[in-house]
C-alpha cells in the first residue's frame, strides 16, 4: 500500500548537511573515485493534465521517456543534492540505461554499498522478459546527473524517500575572501522505543524496520526523540483497510504534533499492519520511518472432553488426529477450546460417520467454555477447525479430528438361582466374550427365574425358549427387563434359553451378541418301593433305583399286602402289574399309580 497520504503536507524535502562555498560551488560528474548519494526525487507525482510540478523550489516535470512501466515522479534538478559519503554505507541503489533513459530499480529491494551498487548497474542486462521494458538493454550504469537521478524517480522500492548511489558528486572549494560557512547540523529523530515489541535499534538513514510482538499484543506505546526543530506525527496503518481512490492509505493518526519523550498508546495492533513515524523540518522537509508489525499467529492448546479421554496425550497443535474414549452408554459430552492469546477462529463440527448427517457445534466458537456434543453416536467425529487471518488474507488453517470411541453397553450377568431351586452354572462366572454356558438344575425343575444385568446404557436384550426335543420355539421376553426375575416355564432337560443383547446407533446396528444356555435337568426316578416290614423283608434293601430285581419275603398265609411308591421331583409315570407266575394270569394293581 501507499504510505505516502499519511506524510504531512505537500511538501518537504530531505536536507543533508552541506558545505557553501561562499564564491564558486562545482561538481564533477562521472567521479566514480568519489563515493555520493543524492535524494533528488519529490514525493508527489508529475500530474500529465497540469504537465508541471510545484516549482517553488526547482522541481520540473522530468519529461519522462516514452515505454518505461512506472510512473516518474517531480525531482529537483540540483547537484547539491548529492553528498560524498564512505563507500562502505550502505544505500539505496537505482540504475540508468545510458541510450534510452530507462530506469530500472532491483527488487527485492537491497541496499548496496557503493561498489556492490556499482557492480550491479553495469553488469544488468535487462530481465528476461520480452515484455519488460528493461529487455534487451545492457548499457546500465548509476546516474551520473540530476537529471538521470530524476528518471529514476517512482522506479520502485520506495526509494523516492532517500538518497540513491550516484556517479556525480557536489564539491567544495578552498574559500575566497569570504569565509565558508561552517556545516550546519540538520535536525532528526534520535530514537523511537516501543514498550511491547523487539526491534532493532534506531538508525536515522535506515527507514524501514520489523517489530516483533508477543502472542496476544492489543497496545503498544510509541515514545520518540530528536534533536532540533522537528514536528513529529504517528501514524497506525491498517493494512486491511482499502484506502478510497486516489487518498492513499487508511492510517489512524496517534499524534499529529507528537511530544518529546511521552509514551504514546497504539491500540488494536494486528500483524503486518503499520507504525510510521512522519519527522518534518520547519521548512517541509521530511524523513518517514516504517515500522511492520509482526505478532505470531496463535494456536490452540488443548481441546479437553468431558467425559471422555483423548489420545494422544497431551494435545499437541501439531497434531491433527485423535481418539476419544467415551464411557459406556454415553449419550452427551462437553469439549471446550483454549487457545494462545491472539485473534483465532475456531469453527467445530459433529461428522455423523454413521448417519452420514453433520450438524454444526459452533461457528467461531467461544473460548474456555463448555460447548454441548449431544446424541453422540460411537465411530462419528468431531471436526475442529482453527483459521488465522492476517489483513483479512487467510494465512493458515489447521483441522483437528477426534474420532469419539464409544464402549457398546452389554451383558454383565445372566443369573440363575443359586436356591429354590438351585442352579448349576458352567463355566462361571459370567463373562460378556463368552457365548455357551451349561446350566445344571435340579431333578425334576419345571421352572426356574433368570436375571439380566447390563452396563448403563441403552442395550436391547431379547430372550427365547428353544425346544430341543419339541422343535418348538417360544419367546420368554421381548427388550427383556434388567434387574428383576423373569420366569422361564416349562423346562425339559436338553433344552435351551438364548439371550441376544442388541446394541444399535442412529438405528444401525453396532453391536449383537448371542449367548446359548443348555439346560441339564436330570430326569426323576422311583426313590422307593416300600412294602411294610415288618412282616415284609426286601432284598436286596435299601432300595436303589439301578437294582432291578428284588425279593419280597412275606408271613405264611399272607393274602395282600400294601406297596408304597415314592419317587424324585418331576413328572415321572409308574404303572404296577400283578404277574400270575403260577396261574399264568397277570392283572393291573394300578396304572399311573400315586406316589
Amino acid at each position: 500500500m501507499n504510505i505516502r497520504s499519511i506524510r504531512p503536507g505537500s511538501s518537504g524535502r530531505l536536507w543533508r548537511p552541506l558545505v557553501l562555498v561562499g564564491l564558486l560551488g562545482l561538481f564533477v560528474q562521472g567521479a566514480d573515485s568519489q563515493a555520493a548519494v543524492a535524494d533528488v526525487c519529490w514525493e508527489t507525482e508529475f500530474v500529465p493534465e497540469l504537465q508541471s510540478c510545484d516549482n517553488s523550489i526547482g522541481r520540473f516535470d522530468p519529461d519522462p521517456p516514452d515505454g518505461i512501466s512506472y510512473t516518474p515522479t517531480c525531482f529537483k534538478d540540483d547537484v547539491l543534492t548529492a553528498t560524498p559519503v564512505d563507500s562502505e554505507e550502505l544505500h539505496a541503489t537505482r540504475c540508468i540505461s545510458k541510450s534510452t533513459q530507462f530506469a530500472y530499480t532491483h527488487n527485492p529491494c537491497t541496499r548496496r554499498t557503493y561498489q556492490e551498487a556499482l557492480d550491479f548497474c553495469q553488469s544488468f542486462t535487462g530481465l528476461d522478459d520480452p515484455d519488460h521494458y528493461t529487455f534487451g538493454i545492457d548499457d546500465w550504469n548509476l546516474p551520473d546527473s540530476p537529471l538521470e537521478a530524476g528518471r529514476a524517480c517512482g522506479s520502485g522500492c520506495n526509494y523516492d524517500y532517500e538518497a540513491v548511489w550516484v556517479l556525480f558528486t557536489a564539491v567544495s572549494v578552498a574559500p575566497t575572501a569570504t569565509p565558508t560557512n561552517a556545516p550546519t547540523a540538520t535536525p532528526e529523530l534520535t530514537n523511537v522505543n516501543f514498550s511491547v515489541g523487539e526491534v532493532e535499534a534506531f538508525n536515522s538513514e535506515v527507514f524501514f524496520y520489523d517489530v516483533f510482538l508477543e502472542h496476544g499484543t492489543d497496545c503498544t506505546a510509541a515514545a520518540l526523540t530528536w534533536d532540533g526543530a522537528l514536528s513529529v506525527e504517528v501514524v497506525y496503518v491498517d493494512e486491511s483497510v482499502d484506502s478510497p481512490a486516489g487518498t492513499g492509505d487508511v492510517g489512524a493518526t496517534i499524534c499529529a504534533d507528537c511530544a518529546e519523550n511521552q509514551a504514546y498508546d497504539v491500540c488494536n495492533v494486528e500483524d503486518l499492519n503499520k507504525i510510521v513515524v512522519s519527522a518534518t523540518l520547519p521548512a517541509g522537509n521530511t524523513r518517514t520511518y516504517t515500522y511492520t508489525l509482526h505478532i505470531p499467529m496463535p494456536r490452540l492448546t488443548d481441546v479437553p472432553f468431558s467425559p471422555g479421554e483423548a489420545a494422544p496425550a497431551p494435545f499437541a497443535a501439531n497434531v491433527y488426529e485423535y481418539v476419544v474414549t467415551l464411557p459406556t452408554g454415553t449419550t452427551d459430552t462437553t469439549v471446550s477450546l483454549a487457545k494462545e492469546p491472539g485473534i483465532l477462529r475456531t469453527d467445530a463440527v459433529y461428522v455423523g460417520m454413521v448417519t452420514g448427517v453433520n450438524r454444526t457445534i459452533c461457528e467461531g466458537c467461544a473460548y474456555d467454555q463448555d460447548l454441548e456434543v449431544t446424541e453422540i453416536v460411537g465411530g462419528d467425529r468431531v471436526v475442529v477447525t482453527t483459521t488465522y487471518t492476517v489483513l483479512g488474507v487467510v494465512v493458515q488453517v489447521d483441522t483437528y479430528i477426534y474420532t469419539l470411541l464409544l464402549v457398546p453397553p452389554h451383558l454383565t450377568d445372566v443369573a440363575f438361582p443359586s436356591h429354590a431351586p438351585p442352579a448349576a452354572l458352567a463355566p462361571a462366572p459370567f463373562a460378556a466374550n463368552l457365548y455357551e454356558y451349561n446350566v445344571t438344575l435340579p431333578t425334576g425343575t419345571l421352572s426356574t427365574p433368570v436375571t439380566l444385568a447390563k452396563l448403563p446404557g441403552i442395550l436391547r436384550t431379547n430372550a427365547t425358549y428353544v425346544g430341543v426335543a419339541t422343535a418348538v420355539n417360544r419367546s420368554v421376553c421381548e427388550d427383556c427387563p434388567y434387574d428383576e426375575e423373569i420366569d422361564v416355564t416349562d423346562l425339559a432337560s436338553g433344552d435351551r434359553i438364548v439371550v441376544v443383547s442388541t446394541y444399535s446407533e442412529a438405528g444401525v446396528v453396532v453391536e449383537r451378541n448371542t449367548y446359548v444356555y443348555t439346560l441339564f435337568i436330570p430326569f426323576p426316578r422311583l426313590t422307593d418301593v416300600a412294602f411294610p416290614a415288618p412282616p415284609a423283608a426286601v432284598a436286596p434293601a435299601p432300595f436303589n433305583a439301578f437294582t432291578y430285581l428284588f425279593n419280597v419275603t412275606l408271613p405264611v398265609g399272607t393274602t395282600s399286602v400294601p406297596v408304597t411308591l415314592s419317587k424324585d421331583p418331576g413328572v415321572l409315570r409308574t404303572d404296577v402289574t400283578y404277574v400270575g407266575v403260577a396261574s399264568g394270569a397277570n392283572r393291573t394293581v394300578c396304572e399311573d399309580c400315586p406316589y
